[in-house]
């Protein structure tokens, strides 16, 4: 499938992401987004975030972004997000992506509280595996992406949050943005290992 906005967020356009899946209570799902072309997109091309305690899967593979951001650049078009919240599991593939001119970051990898677990590769053993993540300017002009984020952006008194990434062969120019990776844990008491 191809997903094609062209909405303007400064016209009063409503803007959102082209696939959003969230889950609750101890409902799992199983997304999977293989060869489609995100055109357009003012936010997110594609934004799993799990929630409750259900265990979930997601493949985003040999997919292509292009014009990101919509017709103003703005706010952070093109994105793949992967998040876990509360207890829930996440397990994801990345592989075979082209994200072209990303106004912000790439692919965004985040635990946000009490005890979940996100487990995934970005890219893959083999070269055709690897993502192009290709930053752009914002919308004043300014180079402002990362690659892939990494983040636990929770503190929680509950839980500790699980983390497992392999990140391999994938290629990032930022666009004179800030990172190529960045990785960030405040504070939290969680587990991480990503290579």
């Amino acid at each position: 499938s191809d997903f094609i906005d062209g909405a303007d967020s400064t016209a009063g356009a409503s803007m959102g992401q082209a696939i959003i899946v969230e889950t609750e209570g101890t409902a799992g799902a199983d997304l999977n987004v293989d060869s489609s072309l995100f055109d357009d997109v003012e936010t997110d091309a594609v934004r799993f975030e799990a929630g409750g305690s259900g265990a979930n899967n997601a493949d985003v593979l040999n997919n292509t972004v292009t014009n990101p951001g919509g017709p103003d650049n703005f706010p952070n078009g093109g994105s793949f997000q992967m998040l876990v919240n509360d207890s829930a599991a996440l397990n994801f593939d990345i592989q075979g992506n082209v994200q072209n001119d990303l106004p912000g970051d790439g692919i965004i990898v985040a635990a946000t509280s009490c005890g979940g677990s996100i487990s995934g590769r970005i890219g893959g053993p083999l070269p055709a595996q690897g993502n192009e993540i290709n930053g752009g300017v914002n919308n004043g002009g300014i180079p402002v992406s990362d690659g892939i984020v990494v983040t636990d952006v929770g503190v929680n008194a509950t839980g500790a949050e699980t983390m497992m990434l392999l990140i391999q062969n994938n290629t990032i120019d930022p666009g004179g943005g800030d990172d190529g990776i960045q990785f960030s844990v405040g504070d939290s008491d969680g587990t991480y290992d990503v290579t």
